[in-house]
């Protein structure tokens, strides 16, 4: 395919292949969606290319670039989502903050999947080279097509204990790594993508068991809506708000089975839930400023 490319100024392509290659090649790209002929002549660069795929022959989030950052990816629903994206054909970019050694046993499942999986280092409450984390993973895979902002802080507190060390951690992970990765991301990638953050079911209600998580998560909350509504062309920004699906440290499954018991469905979720949830805001390429809960309807109480 490269000698499509020979003469070249611009690809215009809703091919995320074909992107790729004309990143690799240093020619600029501008992403489509829609139904533009192949062979097409751009009226403003007679050296514009058009690739088009037949829509019917992939999943719509084919048409995402196939690299995806994870913060936090490397435990827990992190470690579920990437190996998810890597048996959907996904390259990974893993981001932990101290779990060193459960990414690099996430990363060896991954690369078991034939993807590639590169693991970054970022303590954001001490580091907030938030850029360049995302051009350093644009610059290791030649692109980026889906931010996960999953990274996450849960610790108890209430409003007469809480500190603005409490105030200022949760906030650092919560809501500005999650801005500035999105904004980079906005910045630094060419062909569009997808930004999902992870919220939680209690932003629906006021939750005051732990005050600086679910303010924190509740700001979050506003920051999706907002840069879904400013988005450049092309991006799109949906949360997934998960209820009882894994215990909390120092829990068991027995914890999330007596929990349930007070949720409209009567039992706890699973991870599947938050990768059928996933699966669908990657094949939703009209979604954007979306909240799905996944919570057996406990947010409703």
């Amino acid at each position: 395919m490269t000698g499509i490319f020979a003469h070249a100024k611009a690809v215009i392509s809703n091919d995320s292949g074909a992107m790729h290659i004309a990143a690799a090649l240093g020619i600029p790209q501008i992403a489509v969606f829609g139904s533009t002929s192949p062979g097409w002549t751009s009226p403003l660069n007679k050296k514009a290319v058009v690739l088009q795929k037949n829509p019917g022959c992939a999943p719509c989030f084919e048409r995402i670039c196939r690299y995806a950052l994870i913060t936090g990816g490397a435990d827990r629903l992190g470690r579920a989502m990437a190996l998810f994206l890597a048996e959907q054909g996904f390259n990974i970019a893993l981001h932990y903050s101290r779990s060193k050694s459960a990414s690099k046993q996430t990363q060896s499942l991954i690369e078991d999947t034939g993807r590639r999986c590169s693991i970054y280092q970022m303590v954001f409450d001490t580091d907030s080279d938030y850029s360049g984390l995302i051009r350093q993973v644009i610059q290791d895979f030649g692109g980026l097509g889906v931010l996960i902002n999953n990274a996450s802080v849960f610790e108890r507190d209430s409003l007469t204990d809480t500190t603005p060390e409490a105030i200022d951690k949760h906030m650092t992970v919560h809501l500005y790594a999650p801005l500035f990765l999105t904004q980079a991301f906005f910045q630094h990638s060419s062909a569009g993508g997808l930004v999902i953050n992870m919220l939680d079911q209690r932003i629906r209600k006021t939750d005051t068991t732990y005050f600086s998580y679910t303010l924190s998560k509740q700001a979050l909350k506003h920051l999706t809506l907002m840069s879904a509504k400013t988005a450049p062309p092309g991006f799109r920004v949906n949360a997934i708000c998960p209820g009882l699906i894994l215990p909390p440290p120092g829990q068991n499954q027995s914890y999330l089975e007596q929990k349930a018991t007070s949720v409209p469905l009567q039992k706890p979720g699973s991870t599947d839930d938050i990768l059928k949830a996933l699966k669908y805001l990657l094949n939703a390429p009209f979604v954007t400023g979306q909240l799905l809960f996944a919570d057996g309807g406990e947010s409703l109480l």
